[in-house]
């Protein structure tokens, strides 16, 4: 099972502020899912559109059971899979720290406050308890992202663990004033900022 992450900002200048995506990735099933038990997903997007809140959407679109995430933390990226710890959120869904995406569908996060630039890179964190099978993600990335063993979701960086070239579960990034949007085309340089412009 993939799972897919969209990022979406939040904008602070209307009254009444209405969520943008800065970032989103088109759902696909997954051939083969993937299976995972006890392990951390960290998957780097990039935004084009910064924004002073966010919020993280997480799709189980093609799942065939229910799928559960029991931490979520989103941060800026540095480099490989380090993040910058002083911008590290811990993402709360409906006020717990837990959350369970049912079969074929998605769930939002909370708005979390964290002032995120026009394009940077940013990490969403995901920690599995599984076993579970993720069938909805993005097959081809075009950039790197990073699955590890253990809870790890806060750790400054996940480099070292194993490498993944597709986006599991998140779908969209929406942000207290914008959504994120990309553009990504299979000829677009690996690990490009081009992918997301």
């Amino acid at each position: 099972m993939r799972w897919l992450v969209v990022l979406a900002c939040a904008c602070a200048t209307t009254p009444a502020p209405n969520w943008v995506a800065t970032w989103t990735a088109a759902p696909q099933r997954a051939n083969p899912p993937m299976p995972i038990t006890d392990a951390t997903l960290r998957l780097v997007v990039r935004t084009s559109l910064g924004g002073p809140r966010l919020r993280v959407r997480l799709s189980n679109q093609y799942g065939t059971a229910p799928l559960a995430i029991d931490r979520a933390h989103v941060a800026l990226r540095i480099h490989g899979g380090a993040i910058d710890t002083r911008t590290d959120r811990a993402l709360a869904f409906g006020g717990s720290a837990s959350v369970t995406v049912p079969a074929g569908g998605t769930v939002e996060s909370d708005p979390v406050t964290l002032a995120i630039p026009d394009f940077v890179d940013v990490a969403v964190s995901l920690h599995v308890p599984g076993p579970a099978s993720i069938s909805t993600g993005h097959a081809v990335a075009q950039a790197e992202s990073y699955l590890a063993a253990g809870e790890g979701t806060a750790n400054a960086d996940a480099s070292s663990a194993q490498a993944l070239t597709s986006w599991p579960i998140i779908s969209y990034s929406p942000k207290t004033c914008f959504w994120f949007s990309t553009s990504l085309g299979t000829t677009s340089l690996y690990s490009s900022v081009n992918l997301y412009v």
